[in-house]
């Protein structure tokens, strides 16, 4: 009798045990998808985005040690000059200086302003994100960084706008002029000291920016790091729910040097820009679903409504 071939399930988990992980035979199976197995999907992830090395008895020491990378970058990144120990006099909010905390902070805010307005609406049709995480990162005074640092900078910074209203006694106040975002969507009201799985996002793309100033951010950036964020996070162990934002910086910054020059305009055109990728994904596409090549052509869909998260 036949020896019964082992499941995919089995064919991966025999792949990952090994004390050096074939890099190739991986890049071949995974390349039909990842079993939906506890585990196997975020490893092999960590793994294909050089976040860890093939070499398994290594595992351990390098995420303990990008982990507190991590942390020593949200230290450095996420500025905030009411924390800084720098003289009050020489560093304020008007000081000309450009090296200083204040000015570096202004600077800071436009780019904040636009993550967070593509944080907020990460994947609507997905609750996990509007869900508060069970492990917000916290400042050295133990506050939720997302809650009272950045959150509060996008509240500081959104000022209302006002304008002259006059009374029938002729007069005139200065009046609120509120802006009704109908697109926007309900988000779910936290308790004191929580933070959504969203802001955790925010973080995690503000202080890339800051750390690869070469780039900074682009819009549908956030698009990237959500899904990366969220496998990590819905792990079913604690450890991995715990370290899922550190983990999913790294292999975001990772993957963002692979794809970066497709959030460059000045580059769509080129050979690695956005329109090649576009290209080369419906050459695949052609050829690995015809049918479904062929119905997109018939209904006339431009591949650029679709083909951003399929790259």
């Amino acid at each position: 009798m036949a020896a019964k071939k082992p499941s995919r399930l089995e064919q991966f988990k025999a792949l990952l045990s090994q004390p050096v992980v074939d890099m190739d035979q991986l890049r071949k199976m995974c390349f039909d998808g990842c079993p939906d197995a506890p585990g196997i999907r975020a490893i092999c992830w960590k793994l294909l985005l050089s976040y860890l090395p093939p070499e398994g008895d290594r595992w351990a020491s390098v995420l303990k040690s990008q982990r507190e990378l991590y942390k020593h970058y949200v230290r450095e990144t996420i500025i905030i000059p009411q924390y800084s120990d720098a003289d009050e006099q020489n560093d304020h909010p008007l000081n000309p200086n450009p090296d200083s905390s204040w000015n570096k902070y202004f600077q800071d805010n436009e780019t904040l302003i636009q993550i967070d307005h593509d944080s907020r609406r990460l994947y609507p049709d997905i609750s996990f994100f509007q869900l508060p995480t069970a492990y917000p990162c916290r400042d050295y005074k133990g506050n939720v960084v997302g809650m009272f640092a950045l959150k509060q900078r996008v509240e500081q910074t959104i000022l209302p706008s006002q304008v002259v209203e006059s009374t029938r006694q002729g007069i005139k106040n200065l009046g609120s002029l509120r802006r009704v975002d109908e697109t926007a969507e309900p988000h779910a009201v936290l308790k004191e000291g929580q933070e959504a799985h969203w802001e955790v996002v925010e973080r995690i793309l503000f202080v890339h920016t800051k750390v690869h100033k070469g780039l900074g951010y682009i819009q549908g950036m956030n698009e990237v790091c959500g899904p990366i964020y969220y496998v990590f996070a819905s792990q079913s162990d604690k450890e991995s729910q715990e370290f899922a934002e550190a983990d999913a910086f790294f292999c975001f910054s990772s993957l963002m040097v692979e794809i970066g020059d497709k959030f460059n305009k000045a580059l769509d055109s080129s050979p690695t820009g956005y329109k090649s990728a576009l290209d080369q994904m419906m050459n695949l596409l052609q050829r690995k679903d015809k049918a479904l090549y062929n119905d997109l052509v018939r209904k006339d869909v431009d591949p650029q409504y679709f083909g951003f998260r399929w790259i």
